[in-house]
């Protein structure tokens, strides 16, 4: 009687192989997921900003620019509340010929160091954009800012 041995599953060397695949497939996929998801997050900033810049057109016709000295926070007057944005500041202040809207993408929850900000000006009826980016910190917010200049921020 002939008696057979059967293979009952992978040997060390077979695991670790597939160990060793999974971790590089991961190494190289991990940081293009991490600026994905940043710019998904920028996108929203920037969704969110458009109702604040047709807010604060809206507070300018009706309004008009304040003809006092100095820039006001115009945040209190405008019906945009922020929500899920706990990294992002946003700042919307007028003076008597522009308003500006300040976005600022903070490293923590603390808001004690800015990763990257962006700025929306309107004056003369018209919205000029920019993003602002510390390469010297976050190398990577200059992708971003070059991304965001492809689609009309300079």
């Amino acid at each position: 009687m002939k008696s057979y041995r059967q293979k009952r599953g992978f040997t060390l060397i077979e695991l670790l192989v597939v160990v060793l695949i999974i971790g590089i497939l991961a190494a190289v996929a991990l940081p293009q997921y991490q600026k994905t998801v940043e710019l998904s997050r920028v996108m929203q900033a920037i969704h969110h900003a458009a109702s604040i810049q047709q807010a604060t057109g809206l507070y300018v016709l009706t309004h008009g620019y304040p003809t006092t000295d100095g820039s006001i926070d115009i945040k209190n007057n405008l019906d945009v509340t922020p929500a899920n944005f706990e990294l992002f500041s946003f700042y919307p202040t007028c003076d008597s010929t522009s308003c500006t809207i300040q976005i600022v993408r903070w490293t923590n929850k603390n808001k004690t160091n800015w990763k990257y900000q962006l700025w929306a000006t309107y004056s003369n009826q018209k919205w000029s954009k920019s993003c602002q980016s510390r390469p010297d910190y976050f190398p990577d917010t200059v992708d971003l800012c070059r991304k965001l200049k492809n689609m009309g921020w300079k």
